[in-house]
């Protein structure tokens, strides 16, 4: 297994958690979001936009971001981070295989 880093304790792997169905986009965007966000059930957090949290300001909007290019491998787009305001949103912009489309 490929070790790329961590930030916050969010490890990136290749090529073997990716084959592991319990480390889906879903999951592994829960993972993001429950270390940005503490305390919140994965239920909440799926449905969470930054209308909903108040703890989702621009500084942890940001982190979120950091923390998700550390978890899936790769940068996200700055063209696309305005409009990444909600799990719904991300989790689109992943997609099943945890890259942009």
């Amino acid at each position: 297994m490929y070790y790329r880093g961590t930030i916050l304790g969010i490890s990136s792997h290749e090529n073997t958690d990716k084959m592991n169905p319990m480390n889906g986009t879903r999951e592994r965007l829960l993972e993001c979001f429950s270390t940005v966000f503490p305390g919140n059930p994965p239920a909440e957090l799926v449905q969470a936009n930054i209308d909903n949290m108040p703890a989702w300001d621009s500084s942890s909007h940001i982190l979120l971001m950091q923390v998700i290019e550390e978890q899936f491998g790769f940068p996200v787009d700055d063209d696309h981070m305005g409009d990444m305001v909600s799990f719904a949103a991300l989790e689109e912009y992943l997609g099943a295989e945890g890259r942009p489309h």
